[in-house]
């Protein structure tokens, strides 16, 4: 579905329907095809990156693709690179119904035809919308390895900074918060499903023992901006990190130890009443976040992080230039697009051709403010830009109609709602 000038290509909206058990088990058996549905870039959009990579001596063969899984409002990406022969990167998996449904099919009709690889599966961070998918891939792929048959796809490395390492290599702020979980009153929901990240990610890091995949295999452990000081490169494919930041890890254990500090004998008296308000879950903040490049084009994919925590990372990596800007083919909006993780000025100085955006209006992401601030940069600027969405939501249809596409410069392009994937193609 797609919005150029006046005109909506025909098919029906995805709808606001919440979905509470979004984690439940699937009981039944259900047979998955392997039939191709993802939708693929309109040629017009793609010209003038293909012209600008052959200008440059781009290998025949070459390519360069995001596809943005249905993850509902979480994040389930692959991207799609290789000379001669596609080759896969998995960046977070959504929930668990993601991959017991899109993501399966997704791999099954693109990943495994292509030999069965993924070269590396990228955990941004731990919280259950990324994870929780992740979990139940490792999951399958250990189950048949017990049986004596082979895995349906093999995976050649995990990139993930555990919580215990980038934000508490102690255990202290963890002990002292089961100690606030185990009290019979609590009914903080943030900080009950924060623990619950904690041991997803302890699982996920076992299940990849025992499938003997290395965990930040790559020469950099935690990969924070000051650890990852190079590129990883794979083909053509070349990955830095920009974060998080040392600091910005820094600042968000602070912040945890100051909360307890004010907090934490009260609670433990009994007095729950100042929980009511609080975000149980810093692990947002600690996504890594990734410039992806291959033939003269590249992404930014900026998991759940902050605007200002991107800018600086951007800026320790040198990506910025002298006036502090930057420039991306593909800009993945952290955080769904939520208004509480970036900024009208980021917009103005981190721009990109083209947006994603994986959110299905649950919490409100994407926010209608983030829209239109990225819509109005790009016209002050006279840039053209489409944004690329998993769903339609009221955000989306209240900036169509707030801000037609054909007097403002931009289109939209939004995944079919039975469709499993949305392909984005860069080379």
């Amino acid at each position: 579905m797609a919005f150029r000038g006046n005109v909506v290509e025909a098919g029906r909206a995805a709808g606001e329907e919440q979905q509470c058990s979004e984690e439940r088990e699937f009981h039944e058996e259900r047979e998955f095809t392997t039939e191709d549905t993802v939708c693929t870039e309109e040629e017009d959009g793609r010209c003038s990156f293909l012209s600008a990579g052959r200008e440059r001596g781009r290998p025949v063969g070459a390519m360069f693709k995001l596809h943005a899984v249905q993850a509902k409002w979480g994040d389930c990406l692959l991207v799609e690179y290789g000379t001669g022969r596609s080759q896969f990167l998995l960046v977070d998996g959504g929930f668990l119904s993601t991959y017991r449904g899109p993501l399966w099919k997704v791999l099954n009709a693109r990943v495994v035809p292509a030999g069965g690889r993924l070269e590396r599966v990228i955990l941004s961070h731990v919280d259950a919308d990324h994870i929780r998918g992740l979990l139940g891939l490792f999951e399958e792929l250990n189950t048949p390895r017990r049986d004596g048959a082979p895995p349906f796809l093999s995976v050649g490395g995990l990139w993930h900074n555990p919580y215990g390492v980038t934000l508490d290599p102690e255990g202290s702020l963890e002990r002292r918060l089961k100690r606030l979980a185990a009290l019979p009153a609590m009914h903080n929901v943030a900080i009950l499903e924060f623990l619950q990240s904690i041991e997803d990610g302890k699982e996920l890091q076992r299940l990849a023992a025992e499938l003997n995949i290395p965990r930040n295999g790559d020469g950099y452990d935690p990969l924070t901006v000051e650890m990852a000081t190079g590129a990883v490169s794979f083909d053509n494919l070349r990955l830095t990190v920009v974060g998080p930041t040392e600091a910005n890890l820094g600042m968000l254990r602070a912040e945890w130890e100051a909360w307890l500090d004010q907090y934490e004998a009260a609670l433990l008296r009994g007095d729950l009443g100042m929980l009511d308000n609080t975000d149980g879950s810093p692990t947002n903040q600690s996504s890594i976040c990734l410039v992806v490049e291959a033939d003269g084009c590249r992404m930014l994919l900026t998991g759940d992080g902050r605007s200002d925590f991107l800018t600086e990372g951007l800026l320790a990596r040198g990506f910025l230039d002298a006036a502090g800007r930057a420039h991306f083919d593909l800009c993945k909006l952290p955080h769904h697009g939520s208004n509480a993780n970036i900024t009208p000025e980021f917009f103005r100085a981190v721009t990109a051709d083209r947006y994603v955006i994986s959110a299905n209006g649950t919490h409100g992401n994407p926010d209608y403010d983030t829209l239109v601030w990225l819509v109005e940069a790009a016209r002050e600027q006279n840039r053209e830009v489409e944004i690329i969405c998993t769903n339609e939501t009221n955000s989306t249809r209240t900036l169509v109609v707030s801000h037609p596409p054909d007097r403002n410069g931009y289109s939209i392009r939004i995944l079919e709602p039975d469709a499993d994937s949305i392909e984005v193609a860069l080379a």
